[in-house]
Parts: C-alpha cells; sequence; structure tokens
C-alpha cells in the first residue's frame, strides 16, 4: 500500500480498493481502505487544512453568517428510508422525515 500510495498519492480510496481487489484479490470496503491509511500513517483522522490561517478565515465567516439567525428558528430534518417487498415481488419505498 505504502509503494502504491508513493507512485499514486492522490489516489481516492475508491481506487485504492478496486486496485486491492484488482491485484491482490482482497476484498475490502472503502471504510477498510480508511482505517488501513490511519494505521500506517498515511491519513490523519484530522484535516489538516483546517488548521490553516484560510480554513480560520472561512469558519470565522461562517460564524458571523450564523450570528444573525435565531437559534429557535432552525429547523432540523433526518431522513430515513426503508425498502419493503411485498407478496407480488414489488419493492416499496418508505421515505420518513
Amino acid at each position: 500500500m505504502r509503494l502504491r500510495l508513493a507512485r499514486y498519492p492522490g489516489a481516492t480510496l475508491a481506487e485504492l480498493q478496486v486496485w486491492l481487489e484488482a491485484t491482490h484479490t482482497v476484498i475490502i470496503s472503502v471504510e477498510g481502505v480508511s482505517e488501513v491509511l490511519v494505521e500506517i500513517g498515511k491519513k490523519s483522522l484530522h484535516a489538516a487544512e483546517l488548521d490553516t490561517v484560510e480554513g480560520e478565515a472561512k469558519r470565522a465567516a461562517w460564524r458571523e453568517q450564523l450570528a444573525g439567525i435565531a437559534p429557535g428558528s432552525l429547523v432540523f430534518l433526518d431522513e430515513s428510508g426503508v425498502r419493503e417487498g411485498t407478496p407480488g415481488g414489488h419493492w416499496q419505498t418508505a421515505t420518513i422525515l
């Protein structure tokens, strides 16, 4: 994995997953690839761009935009869905908000 990353430093998790399956017959989820990268020190659990001056400026601007919004006026939605098979073999989808 380290050699692959050295050769292709911009490889995505999905690309690494496909490469592992194709070249090493390893079946692994994208989340599993992410965990391996963390373990070998090639991925941080903290986004480095958060520590930049630009990142702090963006967060400050975002907080400033939010300052004019009354917390009581906010509405949070959580969407869940379910798919069920019917006796006739047809699928029904229900979305709950």
